[in-house]
């Protein structure tokens, strides 16, 4: 997943930045843990920078990325959040990829075609465990 942030200078869009990006895995709230740790962005252009980020998709990330002293506060600074639930890389991984009825579960596997990403409960209409007329699927 590539993290874009544009920034601007006196609302003019800046060149030449060398920006540092963190980010924290946010999944168990009070417990941040750092996976990135003030590591330089690629300057893309018109102002624009990004951060090439391998990311698990079953998590939460906050983004913090500090622009440099160059600029002021109001620009300097630019936060976001990473979801799974917004993840269209995820999405498009479940539709392109493997699908398993297995043990009346679903599973949809990652591009590897062994490693699961989302696993499914199959029932019936009466909600008994199934694997020949599932009516309902729940989340495990």
């Amino acid at each position: 997943m590539i993290i874009l942030v544009f920034f601007t200078d006196a609302g003019v869009p800046k060149l030449g930045l060398t920006p540092d990006i963190w980010i924290d895995d946010i999944t168990a709230i009070g417990a941040p843990v750092n996976v990135v740790n003030g590591v330089a962005m690629t300057e893309i252009s018109r102002g624009f920078y990004g951060y090439d980020f391998s990311n698990d998709n079953f998590k939460k990330y906050q983004v913090f990325v500090d622009g440099g002293v160059t600029l002021q506060n109001i620009e300097r600074y630019h936060y976001g959040m990473i979801d799974e639930a917004n993840d269209i890389e995820l999405i498009s991984k479940v539709e392109k990829g493997r699908w398993r009825i297995l043990n009346n579960q679903m599973i949809f596997y990652d591009d590897d075609d062994t490693t699961p990403l989302l696993t499914f409960d199959l029932k019936d209409s009466g909600g008994a465990p199934t694997e020949t007329e599932p009516y309902e699927r729940d989340p495990v």
